[in-house]
């Protein structure tokens, strides 16, 4: 039995809602548009000027000018993590693979936490599109809301690996229905738009768009 666990919970017992949400959000939220579709049509190296105008379009509202920020991201250092990330899955059964990008996204976070103005939102959302297998978005309402208890950056991301990967099963059947009608997400981002969908229905009606499994 497929199964979507998420902050421990296992919601689900047929995926068809699941797909809805996912369609729904690629419909009507126009992140998917302009960044999803954006970053799914570069196919060259890392472009610290478009993850800036991705993490823009993705509602990162920071005060830091562009330029600043794309000054930040032409570093050397951060080039060679996202390089590293670029080849890693979140889900990944391989025991090593978690231990090299938590490896690679302590700096990055690091970077986020001692320049003002900037968070592990920021390097979230800017640098998923090149690393869409590795890096989850870390949104400030989202990720708050469905993981209380998480502060620190890279605890968060370890909370959201251990419910991709027991959710492996249910993810890789969306991933391969969602791809058959044309839409082309990785298994990480599939599940940030579930986490966007329940979210979005616990505060708008108190009841999460999602049924619990008892």
């Amino acid at each position: 039995m497929a199964r979507l666990v998420i902050n421990g919970k296992t919601y689900l017992r047929s995926l068809d809602k699941a797909y809805c949400l996912v369609v729904g959000f690629c419909l009507f939220d126009y992140s998917y548009e302009q960044y999803d579709l954006v970053a799914r049509a570069q196919t060259g190296s890392f472009d610290p000027a478009l993850a800036v105008q991705l993490a823009r379009a993705i509602r990162w509202q920071g005060r830091l000018d562009n330029q600043t920020l794309i000054h930040i991201l032409e570093s050397d250092d951060i080039k060679r993590h996202v390089s590293t990330l670029k080849e890693l899955e979140l889900d990944s059964t391989d025991n090593a693979v978690w231990p090299r990008i938590r490896d690679a996204l302590e700096p990055l976070f690091a970077v986020a936490e001692h320049t003002r103005g900037i968070g592990p939102v920021f390097i979230t959302k800017g640098l998923h599109p090149f690393c869409p297998k590795a890096i989850p978005i870390l949104d400030n309402k989202m990720i708050p809301h469905n993981y209380r208890g998480t502060k620190e950056a890279i605890s968060q991301v370890e909370a959201v690996r251990n419910d991709v990967m027991a959710s492996g099963d249910a993810l890789r059947r969306l991933q391969a229905h969602l791809g058959a009608t044309g839409i082309w997400l990785s298994r990480v981002r599939i599940f940030d738009m579930i986490l966007w969908a329940k979210y979005r229905s616990d505060i708008l009606t108190g009841k999460s768009g999602l049924k619990m499994e008892t």
